[in-house]
């Protein structure tokens, strides 16, 4: 499983990335004031930006 993890990281990495480069000022007032799965929902939808 670790080596899996391993693999998955220059992956997740770039995703992670793509998404925060492309947050907006709204997207992050909304995971500031949104419920406790805000960040995880824009993560979530962000992936098909």
């Amino acid at each position: 499983m670790n080596r899996a993890a391993e693999q998955a990281v220059p992956k997740a990495k770039q995703i992670f990335l793509r998404a925060v480069t492309h947050m907006t000022f709204s997207d992050a007032r909304r995971i500031l004031t949104g419920g406790d799965t805000a960040a995880s929902d824009y993560f979530k939808t962000a992936k098909h930006r």
